[in-house]
């Protein structure tokens, strides 16, 4: 008989649930390999923010961004998203989402074009989740 647990370890479950996932999306709507990549802000040779993305089945889900306080306030953000944006393009996505929260960075995805297409209210308590998206 089957049964239901929590892991302390994450990695073993998760290669097998994501194995099995892939598996399963394939079936559905064919490969449509994942192509990870980062965007970086150098000062001095050293990485002092970027941006991490994804392109999945014609779009590119972007998971990280954060600029170094040090540099914040010279549009590194907005360029950091213009260069995901361009890459985005090269690989022949449609468009561009991701999830922010209220005190984070709403404000400036907006700035950049971005829709509010979803919202997770007490996200955390007192707070809320956004997802957004733009579409090329």
């Amino acid at each position: 008989m089957a049964t239901v647990q929590v892991e302390k370890q994450l990695g073993p479950a998760k290669r097998v649930i994501a194995g099995g996932l892939t598996a399963y999306n394939r079936a559905k709507v064919g490969d449509g390999k994942t192509k990870a990549f980062a965007v970086s802000v150098r000062d001095g040779g050293v990485i002092k923010g970027g941006a991490t993305a994804r392109f999945w089945h014609g779009w590119v889900y972007v998971d990280l961004l954060w600029i170094d306080d040090s540099l914040r306030g010279q549009d590194l953000g907005t360029e950091v998203m213009a260069a995901v944006e361009a890459h985005a393009l090269k690989l022949g996505a449609r468009g561009v989402h991701l999830n922010t929260h209220g005190w984070q960075a709403r404000p400036f995805y907006e700035r950049c074009g971005y829709s509010v297409i979803a919202e997770i209210p007490d996200y955390p308590t007192g707070h809320a989740c956004y997802i957004l998206m733009k579409r090329f």
